[in-house]
Parts: structure tokens; sequence; C-alpha cells
């Protein structure tokens, strides 16, 4: 994970721990056009040579969806084309999906301490999963699946699918050092 251009953020509280959080890509908030999210506009220079430095993860990272659930893995990859075709992004090229076949990426990043509370992440689409990728250093952090009753713990480099609109889900506290995942 190529960890330079996002760094430098400043860590806030809120109800999902203390840590920043960037939101980069493409989304539609329910409309029939898709629009680059605010931060990923303003953060163009930097988040453009991040995705491309970090190309090989995102497309293992389909990869794998592919073979999890190959008809969501369709449905990302050319459910949309139409609509992307139609939109330009403010560096005037075409919208596109920013990790594989992922729309957008929250990077959380510095997470050093407070367990997240425990939430679903409301504005997902209910049948598209998330992927958790961790980086850094840390004890502790590990996410619990409260409707499945399960307590994971991911590291460094791995990744982690599952359905964060419909589970409700949370991290931890960090025992020690830091956390950011993708």
């Amino acid at each position: 994970m190529e960890t330079e251009a996002v760094d430098s953020e400043t860590t806030k509280e809120h109800k999902r721990g203390a840590f920043a959080v960037k939101h980069w890509g493409v989304w539609g908030d329910y409309a029939k056009s898709f629009r680059m999210t605010k931060r990923m506009e303003d953060d163009l220079a930097i988040a453009n040579p991040w995705v491309e430095k970090n190309e090989r993860l995102f497309k293992e990272l389909s990869n794998v969806l592919r073979m999890v659930d190959p008809t969501q893995y369709v449905h990302c990859r050319n459910g949309f084309q139409e609509l992307w075709d139609k939109e330009k992004g403010p560096d005037g090229n075409p919208l596109k999906p920013i990790g594989g076949i992922w729309h957008t990426l929250a990077l959380n990043m510095g997470q050093v301490r407070d367990a997240s509370k425990v939430h679903l992440d409301w504005k997902d689409n209910k049948s598209t999963f998330n992927c958790v990728v961790p980086w850094g250093s840390w004890k502790g952090g590990d996410m619990i699946l409260w409707p499945l009753k399960m307590r994971i713990q991911i590291q460094e480099g791995e990744g982690f699918m599952f359905l964060g609109g419909l589970i409700a889900h949370s991290v931890t506290m960090l025992t020690d050092g830091m956390i950011s995942t993708l």
C-alpha cells in the first residue's frame, strides 16, 4: 500500500472513531448521474497518482470480488458504463471507477486509540461489498460484525469483504500503534 499521499491528514473525533477520512471517487447519491466526490476534486493532484501507484492492489481486490460474487463484479464493471460515458470530471476526463471496480474509496487514516461505535454504512448500496484493507503497525483494532457475532483480526495487507450497508460493525480500541484502512 502506497501511503505517502494520505498520511498528512488531521485526526478528528467522530462516531466511527478518531482518525482522518478521505472519500475519493465517484458517486451518484441516488441520482441518475455520477459525479466526482468533492474531496476527490480537491485532492485530484495527489489522489490520481496515489490510485495509480496502488493499481495492482485494486486489480487484485477486484479479481477476488469476481470470485466471491461474480454478479456484483459484472454489475459494478459493466452496469454503469452508459452513465460513465456521459459524465466528465473537473480534469475533463470521463468518470470511471476509482479503485478497480469500486467507485469510491474511503481512506480512514491514523486511528490511534478509540474504538468506533457500532454503525451501518447506511448510504451504501445494500448488496455491494465493502473491502477493508488495513496498513500500519498496531495492536487491537479488531473488526466486530455484530449480527454475525464475529470478531475478526485483520492483519496488514489482508483484505476483508463484507456488506457494510447491512451488517452493523465496529472496530475495537487500539492498544498500541496506529492503523489506517482502505
